[in-house]
């Protein structure tokens, strides 16, 4: 479970552990972890003269899907309730129809205000039955991300007798209904007295009923990303000294393969791909296959071995070994895309453009014909069609587009996974870009570039780089005032306080609650005799805590210093 959710946002508030159970919580269910521990969802019966029964299973509804939200309505028209759920797993969304063979009746009302609040929503209904009350309100929102029907829907039963509604308005009146001749739909309009029938609508929804079919669990996809994500640069080499430069842009497409010799579905795909040599040579497409024998102790395979297997194969495209940096590399990369986090499969293979950005990722074997038409999307022209990378329609959004994925999340995956240097060279490689408007990249945020950049190489020791960094993120966006505040604190601590004192001027109004900041922004003040600006602090931060010891300590001491000095300016001693 996350932590309680905090109320401040000071150091004490537990923020911290907030955010880390947050993060800890998501990287399992990437992981393939279940948020409800595999359960079953459970359906309990309400029965009037002893407790719930559960009815999940005879109902149908112990599914076996991560559940999240559940809404209701009478989708079919039938009188009844129908369940829309949405969930992690299985299908995003299903629709449960009712089939309920009982011959009972319902009510459905659906409240109109005159003004504003036109769903009458907090509205309150009495349902009369003679012998007893029923009652529901209009609700805005009926659980977790959803919303049921604004039908307020009554279960009769076996009574056929006289009805009589009782609506309590969002205004308090009380309005009384009781021309209910029929069972059905039923609209009531504030003021009106008397309950309009709506019309029955067939809307004949049908599900074919059909075994469920159980798909064989395979880790083989095609991964098409609808963002132009540039591949991080990797040097290969061969044992003949030849080397090959990936992520730079080239003349044509790029196939990089990830094999083993001791991997039989590996050799299939390789057989595959020499045996179409033609083809491929035809589509412009080059082939650069790396090799992870070794890597694997419990499969090691000897040089020798490897050039065996390739000489078998009549492989007749470039190879190269690859070592663990590559294998780390290829991981991040594919859990950057991919929200489920599950280690890239043998074969594997990254299919480049020719500007050395990612067009598809494929885990398992793929299919030449499948290879090739995606090649033909990518000599096409630059741009890939929409449609290419979404399960759905032809890229055709009634609404907004997906929103492309910042290739910065590439750089804080790498961080996130503990590989700082690779989340540095890809900054690197994506300020590049940035700087020389690489085709597709044209728009890419220089200043967040640099500042992000900034923060690895602050974080790794290298002040003066971070310095020179965050200045660059200040060029390219002056209004970038985290990069005010992280220079500020960085000359501090370096004691260079003339250099620190204009970027604290510019981020304090942003870090106004931060205390140790404000306390830094003090002392770099007391020390530069700029006793206003140093008062100024001191009592922003008495305000924030009165017991703070040290900014009672320094205020104390400019005061003294004050009594002192013959006019009235202090000096620091």
């Amino acid at each position: 479970m996350a932590s309680q959710t905090p109320t401040k946002l000071d150091g004490d508030s537990g923020l911290d552990a907030y955010r880390l159970s947050w993060l800890t919580a998501n990287a399992l269910l990437r992981d393939g972890y279940s948020w409800s521990g595999n359960e079953r969802n459970v359906a309990y019966l309400n029965l009037p003269s002893m407790p719930m029964a559960n009815v999940s299973g005879v109902a149908g509804l112990d599914l076996i899907d991560d559940a999240r939200a559940l809404a209701l309505a009478d989708w079919d028209g039938d009188g009844d309730l129908d369940i829309w759920m949405t969930q992690r797993t299985g299908p995003s969304a299903r629709l449960l129809l009712n089939q309920s063979r009982n011959a009972h009746q319902s009510i459905q009302l659906r409240l109109r205000t005159n003004s504003g609040n036109r769903d009458a929503i907090g509205a309150r209904v009495a349902l009369h039955l003679g012998g007893g009350n029923r009652y529901q309100t209009a609700r805005a929102g009926s659980g977790y991300l959803s919303q049921s029907s604004k039908w307020l829907h009554f279960g009769l039963g076996n009574y056929d007798g006289p009805l009589q509604v009782t609506v309590t308005w969002p205004n308090g009146e009380h309005e009384r209904f009781e021309n209910f001749s029929n069972r059905g739909k039923y609209v009531l309009n504030q003021g009106a007295g008397k309950a309009l029938r709506k019309a029955h609508r067939d809307v004949a929804v049908s599900l074919n009923v059909a075994e469920l079919p159980c798909t064989e669990v395979t880790s083989q996809a095609r991964i098409v990303p609808y963002s132009q994500i540039p591949f991080p640069r990797m040097v290969l080499k061969n044992k003949k000294g030849g080397r090959v430069v990936l992520g730079m842009p080239t003349s044509a497409p790029t196939l990089m393969l990830l094999w083993a010799s001791w991997c039989n579905s590996c050799a299939v795909e390789m057989k595959l791909l020499a045996t179409s040599q033609n083809e491929i040579k035809k589509s412009g497409l080059n082939i650069v296959a790396v090799s992870v024998d070794g890597l694997d102790q419990t499969k090691a395979a000897s040089k020798d071995q490897t050039d065996r297997f390739l000489r078998r194969l009549k492989f007749p495209y470039a190879s190269y070994s690859g070592d663990q940096s590559v294998i780390d590399q290829l991981e991040v990369l594919h859990r950057s895309l991919v929200d489920t986090h599950l280690p890239l499969p043998l074969p594997a293979s990254v299919l480049l453009d020719r500007h050395g950005r990612i067009a598809a990722i494929y885990r398992g074997p793929v299919e030449v014909t499948t290879l090739l038409n995606d090649v033909q999307q990518l000599t096409r022209k630059d741009e890939r069609p929409v449609s290419a990378s979404i399960p759905f329609g032809d890229g055709d959004f009634s609404l907004t587009p997906p929103v492309a994925m910042d290739p910065i999340q590439v750089a804080l995956t790498f961080y996130q996974g503990d590989h700082s240097v690779h989340a540095r060279n890809y900054m690197r490689q994506l300020i590049q870009i940035a700087e020389t408007k690489a085709v597709g990249h044209e728009n890419l945020n220089r200043g967040e570039l640099h500042y992000f950049f900034a923060t690895l190489l602050e974080e790794s020791g290298q002040v003066k780089d971070a310095v020179h960094a965050y200045k660059y993120a200040l060029s390219a966006n002056p209004e970038k005032w985290e990069a005010h505040r992280n220079l500020a604190s960085l000359y501090y601590r370096q004691d260079q306080w003339k250099d620190a004192l204009p970027h604290f001027q510019e981020s304090v109004q942003f870090e106004h609650a931060n205390i140790n900041f404000r306390l830094e922004f003090a002392a770099t003040a007391f020390r530069l005799d700029l006793p206003s600006i140093t008062r100024e602090q001191l009592l922003g931060i008495l305000k924030l805590d009165p017991n703070h010891e040290m900014a009672s300590r320094i205020l104390q001491r400019l005061n003294e210093i004050e009594k002192k000095s013959p006019d009235g300016n202090p000096k620091t001693p």
